[in-house]
C-alpha cells in the first residue's frame, strides 16, 4: 500500500500505449462499493475472494494482452493469486 501502483501503472501504460487495470477500482465499480467498505463490512478473506474472481475472469477473458495491471498490496498473500498473476504475465513488484 502506498508503493505507487497505480500512479506508476498508469504512466507506464501510457508511456508503452498499452491499456491500465486497477484492480482494487474495479473490483470498487463491480461491486459498488469502496475497499473500505468491503473490508468493514464483509471481511478481509472476502475482499481477498473477489481479487481471486476478477483475476480468473481477467484470465478467462484474454482480454488482458498488451495491460498493465495494478493489483491491491494484499494480493500477493494468496497463492492462487500468485499463480493466476504468473498466468497473466510477468509480475514487477513495487516496495
Amino acid at each position: 500500500m502506498g508503493s505507487g501502483k497505480s500512479s506508476i501503472g498508469k504512466h507506464l501504460a501510457a508511456s508503452k500505449k498499452l491499456s491500465f487495470i486497477d484492480m482494487d477500482r474495479a473490483i470498487e465499480r463491480d461491486e459498488g462499493r469502496t475497499i473500505i467498505s468491503l473490508f468493514n463490512s464483509e471481511g478481509e478473506s472476502h475482499f481477498r475472494q473477489l481479487e481471486t474472481t476478477f483475476l480468473n475472469e481477467l484470465l478467462e477473458s484474454n482480454t488482458v494482452t498488451n495491460s498493465i495491471i495494478s493489483t491491491g498490496g494484499g494480493v500477493v498473500e494468496k497463492k492462487e493469486n500468485c499463480n493466476l498473476l504468473s498466468q497473466l504475465g510477468i509480475i514487477v513488484y513495487l516496495r
